[in-house]
C-alpha cells in the first residue's frame, strides 16, 4: 500500500504542481512516470515470489508499534531515482516560474517550492535515520491538502471564462 501510494502519489503531485504553474507536462514525461511507476508498482507486488525488488520482507514490534523490516534487492535501489527524477522536475520547473513567468502567483510557486523541498527532505530522513515509522504517506496527504487550496485558489482568480461568458452576455 505504501509503494502504491509513493509511486503514484508523487506522480499525481507533479500533474497538481504543473498545472499551479500552467507548464503543459510534456508526453514523453508522463509516459516516463506511468510506465516506470506501473513496473516498480509490479515489482511490488511480486513480493513473495521472487527477490528482486526485496530479499526478505518481516514484521518486528517496538513500543507496541508493528513495522516492516525490509532487506532491500537491487531492482529497489532504482525507486529513489524515480521518486527524485520527478522532485526534481517539479523543482525546476517551479523555477523557472518563479523567475520568467508573470501570469502564475509567486505564493503558490513558493509554496509549490516548499512542498517539493519538504517532501525531498521527509523522505531522505526517513532513510538516514531507518525509521520503522514511514512518514512519507502522512506528507503526501498534507502535500495534497495543500496543493488542493492552491488549485481552488488559481481557480477562483483565474477570470478567463469569467470575462468571456461576461462578453458573450453583453452581446446578447
Amino acid at each position: 500500500l505504501s509503494y502504491l501510494s509513493s509511486i503514484f502519489s508523487v506522480f499525481f503531485m507533479m500533474k497538481c504542481i504543473m498545472q499551479i504553474c500552467k507548464f503543459k507536462v510534456p508526453f514523453a514525461v508522463n509516459f516516463y512516470c506511468v510506465t516506470i511507476g506501473m513496473f516498480f508498482f509490479a515489482c511490488s507486488l511480486s513480493i513473495g515470489n521472487n527477490d528482486v525488488f526485496y530479499k526478505s520482507v518481516d514484521i518486528g514490534r517496538k513500543f507496541g508499534a508493528t513495522y516492516l523490516i525490509k532487506e532491500y534487492a537491487f531492482l529497489h535501489t532504482f525507486y529513489p531515482l524515480y521518486i527524485f527524477s520527478i522532485l526534481i522536475f517539479c523543482i525546476v520547473v517551479i523555477i523557472i516560474t518563479l523567475s520568467k513567468r508573470k501570469d502564475v502567483s509567486k505564493k503558490s510557486s513558493w509554496r509549490s517550492l516548499a512542498l517539493m523541498l519538504i517532501s525531498a527532505l521527509v523522505y531522505v530522513l526517513e532513510r538516514v535515520f531507518k525509521s520503522p515509522i514511514e512518514f512519507m504517506p502522512l506528507a503526501y496527504i498534507v502535500g495534497f491538502a495543500i496543493i488542493l487550496v492552491q488549485l481552488d485558489r488559481v481557480r477562483m482568480y483565474n477570470l478567463e471564462g469569467f470575462t468571456t461568458d461576461a462578453i458573450e452576455k453583453s452581446h446578447e
